[in-house]
């Protein structure tokens, strides 16, 4: 499946607001939260998935797997949600913190990489 940049970013914006969404709503309604972090962490693997690392650069590359490692980090939680586990507190925040790492890290390397390219 080939989406647009734009329908990707939106699909992506709309699934982090979700994840976020379901993290606060748990205090007061489980049972829509739950659904909610299933509905966001598919949004958003879908897009990180769908969205390979264009260049070729091995810190790119490797970026890109700690970015999946976070999207699995997410879906771990949104299992441990459903079933009433407190732990995907943890792997939330852990999910989170490599995908914020990686939002970083990735347009960097990818700039890195062009602009050694360009002097070559």
């Amino acid at each position: 499946m080939n989406l647009s940049p734009q329908i990707r970013n939106i699909i992506f914006q709309v699934s982090a607001l979700l994840i976020l969404f379901s993290a606060i709503l748990y205090s007061f309604s489980f049972d829509i939260a739950r659904y909610l972090i299933i509905a966001g962490v598919i949004g958003y693997a879908g897009t990180v998935f769908t969205g390979k690392y264009p260049g070729k650069s091995i810190q790119g590359k490797r970026l890109y797997n700690i970015q999946v490692f976070g999207v699995l980090f997410m879906v771990a939680s949104s299992y441990l949600m459903f079933v009433g586990r407190h732990e995907w507190v943890i792997t939330l925040l852990i999910g989170a913190l490599f995908i914020l790492y990686t939002s970083i890290a990735l347009p960097r390397a990818y700039k890195k990489e062009q602009d050694e390219k360009k002097k070559k």
